[in-house]
This record gives structure tokens, C-alpha cells and sequence, in this order.
């Protein structure tokens, strides 16, 4: 059957680190520049629509129009470069990411729970994992397991950034407490990832045949869900769905055919070993 550690996450990259605020900017009734307000929220709002639908640039643009917006408070402010800084990663910018989260916390100010959420995303970009750890702990003692500190811890301990802190348990647990709070394509997507690598193939087929609706054109879904048939003996659905793929995208073939060498070599054992 197929070998779970050698999936290649083709998709795994996009998602690195889509974890957005899941509020709403709050706009205060006596601030002399609701307008402004309005429009940053509106942008940010847009923003996240487009980053959840995989449309990083027309993100970034929406972003970007928001932190231009003049006389923003510093927690509007800092949410939508925080934001930036996440599309700016999805899209491989890590430079920029940096950057924009540096440029957040230096709004948002020391002590404060997104002060250490922001710096948590510089340390990770620049591999300094522990020390990320350490900072989204001390975000969570300040602000709780809101759902992008349990995003990033999610992602850190499915091995995302580095195999030495590998935690499936751990995984599930943040994983899905980040998908309770809300429901979105890379909460969905990290959820069934854990539940998959801690053998609960009935859950993860389950969110991932969910993503397949929601997000079509996310072909991981596709693939883990073809594979998982497989895994579950059957057979006939499982390698017309990773077929199916292989059609719609070729890059796959080599997973693929893995997998059904596998599956081939599996059943030729079991065969030999009834023979005797």
C-alpha cells in the first residue's frame, strides 16, 4: 500500500503559514477616521477572501491598498501588514514576508500577544524553530489557542519546519482546534493532513473529499483522497480518482505510479503467501 513519509505535499508550500486573523477589524465609533477604518476592513476582508480562494496577487493588492489607508489604529494597521506578510509567503516572497511581519510588531508594540505572534512568523521564516515555539507559548499564555497560534503549532509539529519536531498527537490537537474556529482551506487541509498521519483514514478521507468540493482546485485533496481508497482496499474508486488526476495534472504521475506499484506489489505478496 501506499507509504505515508513518502507523500510529497505538493500543495503543503501554498499553505505555509495561511493563517489570518479570523475576526473581522472592529471599526471604534469615536474614531475621527471611520471611513478609513471602514475601507482598510473592507480591503483586509477582501483580501482574505482571495488568499483563501489561492489568488495571492489580487491579495496582496487588497493588502497593500489597506495599510495605505490613512489614520488606522495600530491594531487595524498591524492585522493587515500581519496579512501581507502571510500572502507574501504563500507566494514564495520570504523577504517580503519578513519584513512586513518585522514591520507589524513594531506597530502593534512589545508585550502584547500579536507582538509575539508576528516575531514567532520572522523566527520561522528564518528557521529558528525552537525559539518560535517559545513565542507562540508565551502568545498563548497572553491571548489563549486562537486559531493562528494553534495554525502555527499545527504546522511546526506536523514536521513542516523540521522532522526533529514531529508530533502527529500534537498536529491533530492545534490542528483541530484551529479548524473549530473556523473553517477554511488551510484549516481544513492541516486537520486532515494530522488525522491521516495518525492512521484516522475515516476523518481525513472525509475532510479531504470536503476540500474536493469546497476547493477543486486544490489536487492535494484529490490525491490524499484517491490514496486513502486505496489504503481502504478499494481499489476501483481509488485508482480512478488518482487516474483522473494524473489527467488534470501530469506532475502527479510520479506519486502515483509509486502508489500503484506499491498496491501491485502488496497484492502479488499476499497471493504468493495464500499459495502456500
Amino acid at each position: 500500500m501506499p507509504n505515508k513519509k513518502k507523500r510529497i505535499l505538493k500543495n503543503f508550500q501554498d499553505l505555509k503559514r495561511s493563517i489570518v486573523f479570523g475576526f473581522i477589524l472592529i471599526i471604534a465609533i469615536s474614531s475621527c477616521n471611520i471611513a478609513s477604518q471602514a475601507e482598510a476592513a473592507q480591503l483586509n476582508e477582501n483580501g482574505l477572501i482571495a488568499m483563501d480562494n489561492g489568488e495571492l496577487e489580487l491579495a496582496i493588492d487588497y493588502f497593500k491598498q489597506a495599510i495605505n489607508k490613512k489614520g488606522l489604529d495600530k491594531e487595524t494597521e498591524a492585522t493587515c501588514l500581519r496579512n501581507l506578510a502571510v500572502a507574501w509567503d504563500e507566494f514564495g516572497n520570504t523577504d517580503s514576508s519578513k519584513y512586513y511581519s518585522l514591520k507589524a510588531a513594531e506597530v502593534i508594540g512589545k508585550n502584547t500577544y500579536e507582538y509575539e505572534l508576528y516575531l514567532a512568523d520572522v523566527d520561522m521564516i528564518d528557521g529558528n524553530t525552537a525559539s518560535a515555539i517559545e513565542r507562540l507559548e508565551r502568545a498563548k499564555t497572553i491571548g489563549g489557542e486562537n486559531m493562528e497560534i494553534c495554525n502555527l503549532l499545527g504546522l511546526i509539529y506536523l514536521g513542516e519546519y523540521g522532522e526533529y519536531f514531529i508530533d502527529f498527537e500534537q498536529a491533530v490537537y492545534y490542528n483541530r482546534k484551529a479548524y473549530q474556529q473556523g473553517e477554511s482551506r488551510a484549516t481544513t487541509y492541516l486537520l486532515a493532513l494530522s488525522e491521516y498521519y495518525t492512521d484516522n483514514n475515516t476523518e481525513a478521507l472525509s475532510l479531504f473529499q470536503s476540500m474536493r468540493q469546497h476547493y477543486p482546485q486544490f489536487l492535494d485533496a484529490m490525491y490524499y483522497e484517491g490514496a486513502i481508497l486505496l489504503e481502504n482496499g478499494e481499489l476501483e474508486e481509488g485508482i480512478r480518482i488518482l487516474e483522473e488526476l494524473r489527467v488534470l495534472d501530469p506532475s502527479y504521475s510520479e506519486i502515483i505510479d509509486q502508489d500503484i506499484a506499491s498496491l501491485t506489489e502488496a497484492i502479488e505478496s499476499e497471493e504468493s503467501q495464500e499459495e502456500y
